[in-house]
């Protein structure tokens, strides 16, 4: 886990334990001893908006305060950890890419069965004793 994804989760962490509007720095950093220039808490904010796991007070400033979304309380409150989150929302794209692949893997067999069904039908209908009797008459008939 690199450090910005430890100030994520130390972040997710505060706002699960207090659902209220916080100052990152003020009532979650500066407490806890944590010097991150205000940049990286920007991106760190930003990337947890975007995610929807916390929403800002007012996203444009560099001091707005955010409060835990809905989504973001499950998060913790599901997986424990900002890391253990994203893990499992990797695994979770990676599975519905495969669920997609194998619908259209499926999708191709039933049209291949249909095909062969059709080519097997039509193969039935002119091996059938009635359809050679009448190819057999209509060949000897036009002789």
């Amino acid at each position: 886990m690199n450090n910005n994804d430890k100030i994520a989760d130390i972040i997710l962490q505060a706002l699960h334990h207090i659902p209220d509007y916080l100052s990152i720095r003020d009532n979650i950093l500066t407490p806890l001893k944590i010097d991150v220039s205000d940049k990286e808490v920007m991106l760190i904010r930003r990337r947890l908006a975007m995610l929807d796991l916390i929403e800002e007070q007012e996203p444009n400033s560099p001091v707005s305060l955010i409060k835990i979304t809905p989504k973001g309380y499950q998060a913790i409150e599901y997986f424990g950890t900002y890391e253990a989150y994203c893990k499992e929302q990797k695994k979770l794209a990676t599975s519905e890419r495969e669920i997609l692949y194998l619908k259209e893997k499926n999708i191709r067999l039933k049209n291949l069965n249909i095909i062969i069904g059709i080519i097997s039908f039509i193969a039935g209908l002119l091996l059938s004793t009635p359809a050679r009797n009448i190819l057999r008459q209509w060949l000897v008939s036009d002789q």
